[in-house]
């Protein structure tokens, strides 16, 4: 659809066609940044157990999470980072 309305913006405004197009971009970027988790660092075990806990999933791989979780609590101990 963006194609198909891209040259008839440009005949009829313009220029303000990439000052729309410029301002809808900052508006994702906001929206991305208040509303998308912060997921950089995370183990893809983290990341499941956070998706699971946020959205109700009972996976099996979430119950086994306490598992892994307690695991990482006593390496992390063990590494002296807790």
């Amino acid at each position: 659809m963006f194609v198909e309305v891209t040259p008839i913006a440009i005949e009829n405004v313009y220029y303000k066609f990439y000052v729309i197009l410029a301002v809808l971009n900052l508006c994702n970027a906001v929206v991305i940044w208040i509303f998308y988790p912060e997921t950089k660092r995370l183990s893809l075990e983290e990341l499941d157990f956070y998706f699971a806990r946020t959205y109700g999933a009972n996976l099996g791989r979430v119950r086994a999470r306490a598992d892994v979780e307690s695991e990482m609590k006593v390496e992390d101990a063990r590494m002296g980072k807790a």
